[in-house]
């Protein structure tokens, strides 16, 4: 029996290891995928000055939303990759952790603000990514056909099919951590407010 409550503890202690470990990676990549989007924000401004600086030299101009468009797609899919990582590991222990870190994952899911913060996230999603892409790419279809339009064109639908899979699996996965309906109670409020019964006699 003690050599079973050892390799138990064991096994519970290398549990939690590695439930430590996933969460220090979940944050790593909160903040590389909140960086990657203040990072394109900055390089659209510096495309925007870019443009300004090359005035009427229209090859140069064209090239320079051409590498913008590319750029983008670049941008999302580290951005859209780390998301996903993000919710997985969110997902993992809220299924796996302890118990406290169950009721943590779970109660982060729910309510208004963390609805409103993924309404917000999903609409800098689309203004800063397919959004610009596109304002980038109608300029670009204007001119003559060349090898470089192909590979803006490319870039943009690749933007925009990615951002709808992105945001429909996104809007799955937050889905899938709510409640089954509206009258469930969050387990931390559910011991705060569920009368004591009376014991059975």
């Amino acid at each position: 029996m003690p050599d079973n409550d050892r390799e138990s503890s064991e096994a519970s202690a290398s549990g939690q290891a590695e439930l430590i470990a996933l969460k220090s990676e979940q944050t790593a990549r909160i903040v590389l995928r909140d960086t990657t989007l203040y990072v394109h924000i900055a390089s659209i401004i510096a495309i925007y000055a870019a443009e300004g600086q090359a005035g009427s030299n229209e090859p140069l101009v064209h090239s320079i939303r051409v590498a913008a468009t590319i750029l983008s797609a670049v941008i999302f899919s580290i951005y859209a990759s780390n998301d996903f990582y993000v919710s997985s590991i969110g997902k993992f222990a809220a299924a796996h952790g302890s118990s406290l870190l169950q009721v943590w994952e779970r109660e982060h899911r729910i309510g208004r603000r963390y609805r409103l913060q993924k309404f917000l996230r999903a609409a800098a999603v689309l203004i800063v990514f397919p959004g610009w892409t596109t304002l980038q790419i109608a300029p670009i279809l204007a001119r003559s056909f060349d090898f470089l339009q192909i590979v803006a064109v490319v870039s943009w639908l690749v933007v925009i099919g990615a951002t709808l899979v992105f945001l429909v699996s996104d809007w799955g996965r937050s889905r899938a951590a709510q409640p089954p309906d509206s009258t469930s109670v969050s387990p931390l409020s559910a011991d705060l407010t569920q009368p004591n019964e009376p014991a059975a006699m």
